[in-house]
């Protein structure tokens, strides 16, 4: 183990000081009418007494929906975009922590060449700059399972071990793509603490849980149903073919085998410098292509080239050639690379950067145990150098917004939710016309396909069951006919996104059938700049 461990001060300081400065730099800046107000959508109906599957759809577990309600409980309305906002940097933050003092208890950071320090803040940046700042369930995911895996790596009390498994619990009630490390989080308890750990870990962890779950069960059998059936609707196996191994074909050959083969170069004519080369040609060639990609078309962008993938191959195939040396490390390192694996599994952020603190260690590992490199002060003041250049690049480019230059209002005139929010002109006259609408019709409404923030900031409830009105959101093929009778029946008006008409009558996914269906069956009664609304005809208006 690590003998630097037990030195965790300046990691804790760090932990709070950066998502303060991200927040001040990011947190107010730029917002999107789709999926940054998703969850809060949902929040807002829990709020305000509904039940998930019962009463709304939703195709995921539900604790994210809860997390989410707190602030809408604790603080004024003008004040929950911003505090959800400070709640992502901080949740991203804590998760590099626990993953940081989980790897540093099993490795000695600073025999492999990087202090702890730099290590922590070079991952906090790489997952931070992979996101926008919103609550989302895979962040939620990651701070439960980050925090999961370091009460069981580092615990010494069944109490510990059974806080991290009610921990990677928690994350699986997050995302469906958790739900593996509920089953791994026990085999790596009993790998690093033995059978009597994992069985009292077990009782004490997933027992109360258990008690719990069944409780829930017990007086309303038919949540449980609806859960079931809807959180198993959307997701399926071919979504893990996709995203959890097809994703990572076209890296394997790309990235990580030239990099296998420098290094068997090495080992057989000790070329030591070519493999090094390589590998940093590799990571900074792919990095420099992102933000390149991000200069090019002037928006923020995800990591793509299969940059965190390829890597992940390399640290995965790493850990696992080591299993024998070091059963209890590379378990550690496996688990967590697990933990990345998982991230990644999605049909729609497919992408495992929002954990590359465990990639990032294993790039840095391989360098000093395969190359026996401890790598020189110089490497990583270029890796700084690199990440300020993404930081200045992508600080440009908020998500879905204007580039940064023109956000100079804020859309709090017209609604007191976004007060503390400045944005562009787009967004402001976009804001602006809402308003004008909702001031001029009256009764229930909903916006179609995807402004789901809308009920909230004007304080109504939505008559449709769901706020982001995608097929596979919405489960339509299964829930047409009830989509249809909810707007007939309940919806005076119903507002349609000019932008996103093309969306409307696409079975894809990420179409919105139910958008075409207004647009068939309803009357347009007034069109402006970025809405068209429509109101029933005398047809839906019949029984």
């Amino acid at each position: 183990m690590s003998s630097s461990a037990e030195k965790p001060l300046k990691l804790r300081i760090l932990t709070i000081i950066l998502p303060i400065i991200y927040f001040l730099a990011f947190g107010l800046i730029g917002f999107s009418d789709t999926d940054q107000g998703f969850i809060q959508a949902l929040s807002w109906r829990v709020v305000n007494g509904e039940v998930p599957y019962l009463d709304f759809i939703y195709v995921r577990p539900p604790l994210s929906i809860y997390m989410h309600a707190i602030p809408m409980l604790i603080f004024p309305e003008p004040l929950v975009i911003p505090a959800e906002r400070f709640l992502f940097y901080l949740f991203i933050a804590l998760t590099v922590f626990w993953t940081t003092r989980t790897l540093q208890a099993y490795f000695d950071f600073h025999k492999i060449g990087v202090s702890v320090e730099l290590f922590y803040a070079l991952a906090f940046i790489f997952c931070v700059h992979n996101f926008p700042p919103m609550p989302w369930h895979t962040v939620d995911g990651l701070l439960w399972a980050s925090f999961g895996a370091n009460r069981i790596a580092r615990g010494k009390t069944t109490f510990h071990h059974s806080l991290g498994l009610i921990a990677l619990f928690m994350a699986g009630m997050c995302k469906q793509a958790f739900y593996p490390l509920i089953i791994m989080g026990p085999a790596l308890l009993w790998i690093l603490h033995g059978r009597r750990a994992f069985f009292r870990g077990l009782l004490g962890g997933y027992l109360p849980l258990l008690a719990v779950v069944s409780l829930i069960l017990i007086n309303m059998p038919e949540w449980g149903k609806l859960f079931v059936a809807q959180t198993t609707a959307s997701s399926n196996l071919n979504d893990l073919i996709d995203t959890g191994l097809i994703e990572y074909i076209k890296p394997f050959f790309f990235v990580s085998l030239p990099l296998v083969f420098a290094w068997r170069f090495h080992i057989l004519y000790d070329w030591k410098y070519l493999p090094v080369s390589i590998f940093g040609c590799v990571f900074f060639g792919l990095l420099g292509l992102h933000v390149f990609k991000a200069m090019q078309t002037s928006t923020y962008i995800g990591p793509s080239f299969g940059f965190s993938q390829g890597f992940f191959l390399l640290a995965i195939g790493m850990a696992l050639k080591d299993f024998w040396l070091n059963n209890k490390a590379s378990s550690v390192q496996i688990f967590l690379l697990l933990i990345s694996w998982c991230t990644g599994i999605s049909w729609g952020y497919a992408n495992n950067m929002l954990f590359f603190a465990p990639i990032l260690f294993g790039f840095i590992f391989i360098l000093y145990h395969e190359l026996g490199l401890i790598v020189p002060r110089y490497f990583f003041g270029t890796i700084c150098i690199l990440v300020v250049w993404i930081f200045a690049t992508l600080y440009q480019y908020p998500y879905r917004d204007s580039p940064r230059s023109q956000i100079n209002q804020s859309p709090g005139e017209y609604f007191p939710a976004f007060t503390y929010i400045k944005t562009g002109d787009e967004f402001i006259e976009k804001t602006r016309e809402f308003h004008e609408i909702h001031q001029s019709f009256q009764g229930a409404f909903t916006i179609l396909p995807a402004f789901p923030l809308a009920s909230f900031i004007t304080h109504t409830n939505n008559p449709l069951s769901v706020d982001w009105a995608h097929n596979a959101e919405a489960i339509y093929h299964q829930n047409q006919e009830l989509l249809q009778k909810e707007l007939d029946q309940q919806a005076n008006f119903v507002l349609i996104q000019k932008d996103k008409i093309k969306e409307a009558n696409d079975p894809q996914p990420y179409g919105s059938l139910i958008t075409g269906y207004i647009i068939d069956n309803w009357e347009k009664a007034w069109e402006g700049t970025y809405f068209v609304v429509y109101r029933k005809t005398q047809k839906t208006d019949e029984p």
